[in-house]
């Protein structure tokens, strides 16, 4: 019926009557389970001319018109197929990916199936560049972007340049200033950036589930380290919410409700360097006497890294709390010195 909705109004008519047919031949609770005509004459009905019609046929047809192909033979077959793997090609060659050459032991990109190059049948590949798909492409990628930023720093005339230059060797476009990516608010200004996320937290004050709710006061912690103890707290009840929970996350939401224009802010000419802060209470769980630690680090003003965790392991004092705390954000900053030292 919802196929046929738009049925002219004198075949509505043979419709109801079907309808009411088989619901005349239906048991039901009035006459104890019976149908009607049980009911009356003491007969059951006869349904052996009520057949099921399906259009099963139909359906496999239509999926295996829409099914991608598997290989080439079968791409082959279509032209819209063809055209595409064509353009691919002609994108592959047009950015220089790769050339023929003589087999070597070290080369193993073959001539793709449908297209080998009439007269060089036998040769392969030779990749001037990482091909996408393997696992050096993107190593190779940030290399090379990571040697050419290292190079010209933070110079603006520097990064025009490099506009240019990647818009020569790659097809993209400029989009101008980022403001907006992945849920993150950047507003760009003559001392540095500021980063928020107004938006995603007005939306998810429209949810209501609570386990929603959870998930996206994770995903906000992207750049709200003030409410990271919260959400770890909650996150461990996913399993076994209670009313107890539910105001705990009531609560958060109303603090981020008004918060909502809250962010990290990175100077641009700031010098501060390295810092870290971190704290430990002692067996603040009574469930399990666990204690919970948390840290961060900034640079110059900008918080860039935070954590709060419980501990994997029961410390018997004070000491021993922040003895684990105080380990758990070594490491960290371990990382982060070589991260920096690398990045120069």
């Amino acid at each position: 019926m919802l196929f046929e909705k738009n049925l002219p109004k004198k075949f509505w008519a043979e419709v109801v009557h079907i309808a009411i047919y088989l619901l005349n031949g239906l048991p039901t609770r009035v006459i104890e389970g019976k149908t009607l005509v049980d009911a009356w004459f003491g007969l059951k009905p006869l349904v052996y001319h009520l057949k099921v019609k399906s259009l099963a046929d139909v359906y496999a047809r239509c999926n295996l018109a829409t099914s991608n192909p598997t290989c080439f033979i079968e791409a082959s077959k279509h032209d819209e197929w063809m055209v595409s793997m064509r353009e691919e090609l002609a994108m592959i060659e047009k950015n220089k990916t790769w050339s023929l050459c003589p087999r070597l032991e070290e080369i193993y990109v073959e001539q793709l199936e449908g297209f080998l190059v009439h007269g060089s049948e036998d040769t392969v590949y030779k990749l001037h560049k990482a091909l996408y798909g393997l696992k050096q492409a993107s190593r190779a990628w940030y290399r090379g972007i990571d040697a050419y930023l290292m190079q010209q720093g933070s110079d603006v005339q520097a990064m025009k340049d490099f506009m240019l230059v990647m818009k020569k060797e790659f097809d993209m476009s400029d989009l101008g200033e980022m403001s907006y990516f992945l849920g993150l608010e950047i507003k760009q200004c003559g001392n540095g950036l500021f980063l928020s996320q107004q938006k995603y937290a007005w939306d998810m004050m429209r949810k209501f589930n609570m386990e929603s709710i959870i998930g996206s006061l994770l995903y906000l912690n992207a750049n709200r380290p003030d409410i990271i103890f919260a959400t770890s707290l909650l996150s461990r009840y996913m399993s076994s919410l209670t009313q107890v929970q539910l105001s705990v996350a009531k609560r958060v939401l109303r603090y981020v409700n008004g918060t909502v224009d809250y962010g990290i802010c990175f100077g641009k000419n700031d010098h501060g360097g390295l810092s870290g802060y971190l704290d430990s209470d002692w067996v603040w769980s009574i469930d399990d006497a666990g204690s919970t630690s948390g840290y961060l680090f900034q640079f110059g003003i900008g918080v860039f890294c935070w954590n709060s965790c419980k501990h994997e392991v029961v410390a018997q004092s004070t000491i021993e709390a922040k003895y684990i705390s105080i380990v758990e954000a070594s490491n960290h900053t371990i990382w982060l010195r070589k991260m920096l030292f690398d990045m120069g």
